[in-house]
């Protein structure tokens, strides 16, 4: 999609949100949508994914390595209740890091989402017995 296509996608949903844009904050999320990656071709690996973010919010690398992490082992986990477990752990660890507060719960929030994501593309274990 084009940015002027995603924005005609945005703005219309902010507007139904209740927040009124004038021509210069259309303007703007047109600018900035061009700045994001828009294609598959500009990210072929997670790792590019992650460099691309951090040159744009230098500010967040410590928490784009935290999710990268997360989300590598958590792929790997085909089981449902070892997701759970491997979360719990990782909630515990950020919760008990030394970080200012807005961020742990970013960062615990980020943990969560991945992991509600990560459940959706387990298959139920009948399902994969059944596979030859």
């Amino acid at each position: 999609m084009t940015a002027e296509e995603w924005t005609n996608l945005i703005v219309p949903k902010a507007e139904k949100y209740g927040y009124s844009l004038s021509a210069s904050d259309e303007d703007a999320i047109m600018n900035n949508v061009k700045t994001m990656p828009l294609t598959s071709e500009l990210m072929q690996s997670d790792e590019q994914l992650i460099s691309y973010y951090k040159a744009k919010a230098p500010e967040y690398a410590q928490q784009l390595d935290v999710i990268h992490s997360y989300v590598s082992t958590a792929s790997l986990i085909t089981n449902e209740d070892d997701l759970k477990e491997y979360t719990q752990g990782c909630v515990q660890i950020i919760s008990d890091a030394q970080l200012p507060l807005t961020e742990r719960k970013a960062l615990v929030s980020s943990v969560v989402v991945a992991e509600s994501s990560a459940i959706l593309w387990i298959e139920p274990e009948e399902v994969v017995s059944l596979k030859p």
